[in-house]
């Protein structure tokens, strides 16, 4: 006696299979991991195309000279730059060791106002512009002679000196 008819049966079975294929297994064993991810940067800061002066006055004005040059880093937004020269504040001296003082002006770009720095002092809280110097110069210095300086000593030259530029990350 056939309690269950075979069409009823396939349909039980099937049934039962789609349940048992949705239904977690108790033998299932887990494990997981996480992954920690950063993402660092290089930091790098560089300093190019810094000219030597050659100054020339003219007539009995200040003589000045202007050098572009750039300023590029990368992993941190800002710098400071320091100017210096051997003797402090800024000075040339002749071959005898006569001094001749001189001024210098910064600006982080090639236009606007050139602001005073003092020899040794940081000037901080400067943007970085570019992330590498391959591209224009982005800065600019300007040194300056006051013709009250040079004027009483100008049989008395050449004047060298040198003006050094440090850059560094904030």
């Amino acid at each position: 006696m056939n309690f269950f008819p075979t069409k009823s049966l396939v349909s039980v079975i099937s049934l039962a299979v789609a349940l048992g294929s949705t239904m977690p297994a108790s033998s299932q064993i887990f494990s997981s991991a996480q992954s920690q991810i950063t993402l660092s940067f290089v930091q790098s800061i560089d300093i190019t195309n810094v000219d030597n002066l050659d100054i020339t006055p003219v007539g009995t004005n200040d003589a000045t000279a202007v050098d572009d040059f750039c300023v590029a880093g990368s992993g941190f937004p800002t710098f400071g730059i320091t100017f210096g020269s051997a003797a402090e504040p800024f000075i040339l001296a002749n071959a005898n060791g006569v001094p001749l003082a001189y001024n210098v002006d910064f600006a982080n770009s090639l236009v606007g106002t050139l602001n005073p720095v003092m020899a040794g002092v940081v000037v901080p809280n400067q943007t970085i512009q570019v992330a590498s110097c391959t591209a224009l110069n982005n800065a600019r210095f300007q040194v300056t002679i006051p013709a009250s300086e040079w004027v009483p000593v100008q049989n008395e030259g050449p004047f060298i000196g040198t003006l050094s530029i440090l850059v560094a990350s904030e």
